[in-house]
């Protein structure tokens, strides 16, 4: 026996439509970003053969342990006076150090976002974009509002005026409370 066909109202249709596309640009947000991680892996991978295979190497420097909280937050304090110096490439180097220390720690994702500050303040926008999504991987990040407008402005700055405008669709439905939604409105009707 056939099951009875379910008819959808439109709104209910236009809500999964929607929903369907939001988790297709997630799962399109996903695949970049593990992309663009497996070539950093790599690249890593190469230096540290060319690190070893220098005259005269016999060990490379594995940290052994985390770093201390209080040790953490006084290098993201650091990193940020750095960027707030606008001694990018300090910062950018103080905020990878404390990713790559301890990935885990309750600013990791703040220290994710300002390495994609440092790299937008740089000009690097490719860079930057790719910073700022990586801000959504980590779970209830504070740092994800920021982030979704920095890629609205990326995009712009790179002239895809499109791209920009889808952004800045995701921040009207991701984050409709966000201040930020006005700014990008703002901006984008110069456009």
């Amino acid at each position: 026996m056939a099951a009875a066909a379910t008819t959808l109202t439109p709104t209910e249709k236009k809500r999964y439509e929607q929903k369907i596309q939001n988790l297709q640009r997630q799962l399109e947000d996903k695949d970049r970003l593990i992309k663009q991680l497996k070539d950093q892996l790599a690249a890593q991978s190469q230096q540290i053969e060319q690190l070893s295979s220098k005259k005269g190497s016999t060990s490379l420097y594995v940290p052994s342990a985390p770093v201390a909280s209080g040790d953490y937050e006084q290098t993201y304090q650091q990193a940020r006076q750095a960027f707030e110096s606008r001694d990018y490439q300090t910062a950018l180097s103080l905020f990878q150090s404390l990713l790559s220390e301890n990935a885990n720690h309750p600013l990791a994702d703040n220290a994710q976002y300002w390495i994609g500050e440092c790299h937008y303040a740089l000009r690097q926008y490719d860079a930057a974009i790719l910073d700022f999504q990586k801000v959504f991987t980590f779970p209830n990040s504070n740092k994800a509002p920021d982030a979704q407008f920095k890629l609205v402005l990326c995009y712009l700055k790179k002239g895809d005026i499109e791209k920009a405008r889808e952004e800045f669709q995701r921040l009207q439905t991701d984050y409709p409370d966000s201040p930020y939604v006005n700014r990008a409105s703002e901006i984008l009707s110069k456009y």
